[in-house]
Parts: C-alpha cells; sequence; structure tokens
C-alpha cells in the first residue's frame, strides 16, 4: 500500500496563511519528513546511498528575529513535488504554495516519463488548494494548475483522450465536478474540518477497462438525525468487511 499525499496550507502555517507565520510554524518540514514521499529531492540518491531523501537547504526562521517575530521560508519546492505509477495509474503530486514557472521543469518531467512508461492508462493531479488563497501561489490553484498540465507534452495525450484527472482538497467539502470540471476532478475535502459538513469515502477504480470514482456517503446532510448517519456508516463498514467494497456498490 502506497501513501500518496501533498501537503496544504496547514503543512506549512498552523494559522493557514503565511500574513501570521511565526516561529511555532513548521513551514512544510514536519510534514515532508513525517509523510516522506518519494519526492523530487531524492531523485539523485541511488541504491546503497546514505544520504538524506530530504533537500534541508531553506532555514525556516530566515528573516525572522525579536524585533520581526513573523514571516519565514517554506521547505524547498523538491521536498514537495513526486511522481510515480500504481497498477495502470499514474499520480503526479505537487503544492501550490510555489509558483508556476518554480515547478514547470520538474512537472514537465513528470509528464514525459509517464507518458513513457508502460501500462500508465490514467493519469492522475494531486494537489491541496482548489483556489489561490491563503498561502497558493497565483494560479496555482488545483483546476487551474490542471488547464496548464493538460497541455504540456505527455500530458497532453491523456487529456486529450479524457484520461487526465485531479483530486483536490482545502475547501471542506466533497464535491464532484467542482470549479466547471465536469468529468475532470474531484474535491475530496470533507474528511475533518469544519465545512460544508458532507463526508463520505471515494474509491479510484480502473478495473474493467474503465476509469470509475466510487463514493460511499455517509453524511449527506449535517442536519440529519445522527442515527440516519450512523447507519449508512455502519452498512458500509459491515459490507466491506465481509465481501470487500467491490461488493459493496450498491451503497455507492
Amino acid at each position: 500500500t502506497k501513501l500518496l499525499t501533498v501537503p496544504g496550507n496547514h503543512d506549512y502555517f498552523v494559522l493557514g496563511t503565511p500574513r501570521v507565520a511565526t516561529r511555532w510554524d513548521q513551514f512544510g518540514n514536519g510534514f515532508m519528513q513525517w509523510y516522506a514521499q518519494d519526492s523530487a529531492a531524492a531523485s539523485t540518491l541511488m541504491p546503497g546511498d546514505t544520504g538524506a531523501p530530504f533537500d534541508f537547504s531553506k532555514d525556516p526562521d530566515a528573516g525572522r528575529s525579536p524585533d520581526r517575530p513573523f514571516g519565514g521560508q517554506k521547505v524547498a519546492l523538491a521536498n514537495t513535488f513526486w511522481y510515480n505509477q500504481v497498477g495502470n495509474v499514474g499520480f503526479i503530486g505537487f503544492s501550490g504554495a510555489y509558483t508556476y514557472h518554480d515547478t514547470l521543469p520538474l512537472v514537465r518531467d513528470a509528464c514525459a516519463s509517464l507518458a513513457a512508461q508502460p501500462g500508465v492508462r490514467l493519469l492522475v493531479l494531486l494537489g491541496h488548494w482548489d483556489v489561490d488563497n491563503l498561502g497558493c501561489k497565483l494560479q496555482m490553484d488545483v483546476p487551474t494548475y490542471y488547464d496548464y498540465v493538460s497541455t504540456l507534452p505527455g500530458c497532453a495525450h491523456f487529456a486529450r483522450s479524457g484520461m487526465l484527472k485531479f483530486f483536490m482538497g482545502h475547501t471542506h467539502c466533497n464535491v464532484p465536478h467542482p470549479h466547471g470540471h465536469v468529468d475532470t476532478g474531484f474535491m475530496v475535502a470533507g474528511q475533518g474540518m469544519e465545512g460544508c459538513g458532507t463526508w463520505g469515502l471515494p474509491v479510484l477504480d480502473t478495473t474493467a477497462e474503465l476509469v470509475r470514482v466510487w463514493y460511499f456517503p455517509i453524511v449527506l446532510d449535517p442536519s440529519e438525525p445522527s442515527a440516519l448517519i450512523d447507519g449508512r456508516y455502519e452498512r458500509v463498514l459491515e459490507c466491506a468487511r465481509a465481501a470487500g467494497w467491490r461488493a459493496c456498490t450498491h451503497l455507492a
């Protein structure tokens, strides 16, 4: 099982925004080590190398002093960008906290490499921000970044055939087809923090020569009686435990 994850605004700033960044913030340093990915920072390491798979070149305390308590530096971009293959799916993970110009060499390489990889039928772009606020650079929200990436060599081929998709978070809702991206994007951010109050379990399925996103709803409306919500949860859980989730798609 692979853990695939990308940093969001609260992984850089405790209060969720760089406007009030202080020495108590991790600026992505804790995230990149606790949820360590095979990121671009480790791309030069070979089997047997003993070097750290991280780029610690950015001092989070740089530019701060007793009379200037706010501010700090985010981790180096290379720690937050990665791509890999799981089965017939290629994944590209990125952070919107950096500019498009800075990420361009990395995403060009990812598109070209995954397009040349045998067996990849679907490309999935993973990012956090659905809008460019709270630490997201201009036009680095996932829907806009998707539009840019869909024109790059390698990724453009998948986009033309409808096989370039994205998943994102940030606004705390579970919504298909967000921001006008019909059949290409999915917001799966209703997983804990206060927001729309909707919650469920999304599953990406690429078997049987198809691409399907199954969604098992648990909370349709936060005002629902708790017994109704608990009942949906128990039915999904009991079915999945007994026969595996594929036998439970009637609940999706």
